[in-house]
């Protein structure tokens, strides 16, 4: 069955100006407010990637040439700016800070290439045309302790949850070429996602095993414009 929910959410970064400075002694950007004062927290897990220039090629290339950037690459099209602590509705007005996206991004896996495919002219701008291919996959796993009191019984145990992602992935990245930056964004393609979760619990009448399995499918897409 289709199934369609929005979870909106606000970042308290939204109407300040952030500034990335190279510090040559940590050899990365590091983020500052320019000019208000803003709570340091939030410029935690900032990161100068925005510009994409990870899919650019190393050298001169032909319209046709294609190469592999990285299964990282679909972590930066995804966040092009880090961590923006975004606080969704559904989180109850907190920032959760959990390991979720920490382990999305480091299990991601797979190919990503990309192809020069030309230039053109978008809304009076001439661009440079990339396409973009990716079959990607990640893994989270989440361990939980169980201790609860049903009908006067004690059950305690645990739960372990490992939840999978596949992708499939193609899109367009248009590069400003006159202001040396990304001009549009898109990215769209196929999703599977697999929830296998097991529970080991202890209950006066004796041990109890529960494995469950969900399998999800459905479509991502990305857009992002530069301004």
């Amino acid at each position: 069955e289709e199934h369609s929910t929005e979870d909106p959410g606000e970042s308290e970064l939204e109407g300040t100006t952030v500034v990335f400075t190279w510090d040559a002694d940590e050899e990365e950007y590091v983020p500052t407010f320019l000019e208000e004062d803003g709570d340091e927290d939030l410029l935690v897990d900032l990161a100068f990637q925005g510009y994409l220039w990870d899919a650019l090629p190393d050298g001169e290339v032909e319209e046709g040439d294609r190469w592999e950037v990285g299964a990282d690459f679909f972590d930066v099209l995804s966040e092009p700016c880090g961590d923006l602590h975004f606080v969704l509705e559904s989180e109850d007005g907190e920032d959760e800070d959990d390991d979720w996206g920490e382990q999305f991004s480091d299990n991601l896996e797979g190919e990503f290439y990309v192809t020069y495919a030309g230039t053109r002219d978008e809304d009076g701008v001439t661009v440079a045309v990339f396409t973009l291919e990716a079959e990607v996959s990640t893994e989270i796993v989440k361990e939980e302790e169980i201790d609860e009191e049903i009908q006067g019984e004690s059950i305690s145990g645990t739960t372990s949850s490992t939840f999978s992602f596949d992708f499939e992935m193609e899109g367009e990245l248009l590069w400003n070429i006159a202001a040396n930056r990304p001009y549009h964004v898109t990215f769209n393609g196929d999703v599977e996602f697999e929830i296998d979760q097991e529970s080991e619990v202890e209950t006066p009448g004796g041990e109890l095993t529960q494995t469950q399995v969900q399998m999800f499918e459905g479509t991502v897409e990305l857009t992002t414009s530069y301004e």
